[in-house]
């Protein structure tokens, strides 16, 4: 009888260890998700700064773009050939200079405007992440 008592205890005793065990590793993991929350949520947050100083840059290049190539525009038609071999040389070199400048400013804008995008798509990315870690952040807390 005292044997059975004795087996009895131990089974109990190893049941509820396995039980705290297993409530320990939930919460380990719990703790692990909110960990990535916390570092997604500062990704998240870069990216939207990062997103915002973009948005500033891409204004700037738009208005630096279209002030440069209006000029380009205005030297290139207004260009016209005179017998003077040295005056058109000069002003096909100012004309060209300015092209290459609206060229790059032109360049500028797109490239910006690919930054944006990008941003964009790693804040939805990211912040979709998030919420699947929340899901199951919740999920763990409601057991």
């Amino acid at each position: 009888m005292k044997k059975m008592i004795i087996a009895t205890v131990l089974f109990m005793g190893t049941v509820m260890f396995g039980v705290a065990q297993a409530q320990s590793k939930d919460q380990l993991n719990e703790l692990k998700a909110k960990k990535e929350v916390l570092k997604l949520n500062t990704k998240l947050a870069n990216y939207k700064i990062d997103l915002e100083r973009e948005k500033l840059n891409h204004a700037k290049y738009l208005e630096e773009a279209k002030d440069v190539t209006g000029t380009a525009d205005k030297l290139g038609t207004r260009f016209e050939g005179s017998a003077d071999t040295a005056s058109n040389a000069k002003e096909a070199k100012k004309v060209a200079k300015k092209m290459k400048a609206a060229q790059k400013a032109n360049k500028n804008v797109t490239s910006s405007a690919k930054k944006i995008e990008n941003l964009e798509k790693n804040i939805k990315k990211t912040e979709s992440k998030i919420a699947e870690l929340n899901h199951q952040i919740q999920f763990v807390e409601a057991k």
